[in-house]
């Protein structure tokens, strides 16, 4: 990972398609970690596990006279992938971290340029992220090699690497393609390829639009950094990603959509609460279209265009009837389907939902029309793709 090379497959055989690495580099590499010692941290277990300290043993490494029957990586000297000798380290795992970061190194910078590169931007210079050698060359080699070289040079300083690429031109361009664009996979980045919003993304972007802190606070009191953990999981094991390849295509599962569409987050976020961005829009002085446009710049961080101003004051103003509610739950919008009642909602890994007691009717008035066609409103924005997605 720190190095952006594939060995894994060396460890049975030398590469075959690309001669780059060979066993022996391999089992010399994986020498780096024999002298690794577990010892216990105290007696007690925490979350179920044990806590061990990994300390490197002092003694020097001495190769066994016979080799064992089964393969003892320990009878193999300890070598970086360049050739550099750790045999007489006290600790190799330091010493090998120090050739990682040396400044000659070029692996090391590159791959963590590569790395942050893709992560804003969607795609790295060389895909998959974790795979540099000479037959998968980079596209814009000089221009990884001027990052990396300007990231050795601010000594490894990984918030000079992401201002450096966020102020870039090629980071700030539009989503759409160019009409005339010849390059359909957006190799050379001539535009900003959408990214989904990393489920960490997601869930601070619901919270703070939705106003739901000091309501969390509340609900939380002392526990509130247990419910905030609950929820981080939850959103971690639905929309969690792999980085290592190429995401060209969004596909969103049920799982994800039903989180969205019925979660509690999202259903209790968008009812005018005390204290919640929904009752405090609601207050603002003026007609529907400045109710909408502060709705529109929470969610979407834009005013509405002008046909969308337009539907949705008709929208909110064709609203005559309150829609029946659900008994057991504070009163959501209409139109929007809702989890079983009764039992609290289990979620992700079958954990109960953090959020199950959250808002119930009786915190709640009675809502009226209008105000359950402000909740469709923000339910609407917050299940658009605009919301979902970094463009």
């Amino acid at each position: 990972i720190f190095l952006g090379v594939q060995i894994q497959c060396a460890e049975c055989h030398d590469e075959k398609l690309d001669k780059q690495w060979k066993q022996e580099d391999f089992r010399r590499f994986t020498a780096c970690f024999t002298n690794m010692e577990f010892k216990l941290v105290g007696t007690h277990q925490e979350m179920g596990a044990r806590l061990l300290d990994v300390e490197e043993s002092p003694r020097p490494f001495r190769a066994p006279k016979m080799m064992p029957r089964k393969l003892n990586y320990r009878s193999f000297p300890p070598f970086a992938l360049d050739g550099t000798d750790f045999s007489n380290s006290q600790n190799r795992r330091q010493a090998l971290a120090a050739w990682m970061t040396a400044a000659d190194n070029p692996w090391f910078a590159q791959a963590i340029v590569n790395r942050v590169w893709n992560h804003f931007l969607g795609r790295g210079f060389v895909e998959p992220i974790d795979d540099f050698r000479a037959s998968n060359p980079p596209v814009l080699p000089d221009l990884l090699k001027a990052l990396s070289e300007d990231f050795v040079a601010h000594g490894y300083d990984l918030k000079h690497l992401i201002r450096l690429i966020c102020a870039t031109q090629v980071y700030q361009l539009c989503a759409a393609p160019a009409h005339n664009s010849e390059d359909p996979g957006d190799t050379l980045f001539e535009r900003y390829r959408l990214k989904a919003l990393s489920p960490e993304e997601l869930l601070d972007s619901l919270v703070d639009a939705t106003g739901m802190e000091p309501a969390l606070e509340k609900v939380g009191g002392d526990r509130l950094e247990r419910l905030k953990f609950a929820l981080r999981q939850q959103f971690t094991f639905l929309f969690d990603t792999d980085e290592e390849f190429e995401q060209k295509e969004f596909a969103g599962t049920i799982p994800q959509v039903l989180m969205l569409l019925n979660g509690n987050l999202v259903n209790r976020g968008v009812t005018p609460i005390p204290g919640t961005a929904l009752a405090s829009v609601l207050t603002l002085p003026g007609g529907d279209a400045k109710k909408i446009e502060a709705l529109y710049l929470r969610t979407l961080s834009r005013p509405p265009t002008a046909a969308e101003l337009h539907r949705w004051t008709n929208f909110l103003q064709g609203r005559t009837e309150v829609a029946i509610t659900p008994a057991s739950t504070a009163p959501p919008a209409p139109r929007r389907p809702y989890l079983a009642q009764g039992k609290p909602a289990r979620q992700a890994g079958n954990a109960p939902d953090p959020l199950s007691r959250f808002g119930r009717r009786g915190q709640l008035t009675e809502p009226t029309p209008q105000q359950q066609a402000y909740e469709d409103l923000f339910w609407a924005l917050l299940n658009s793709s605009e919301f979902t997605f970094n463009h």
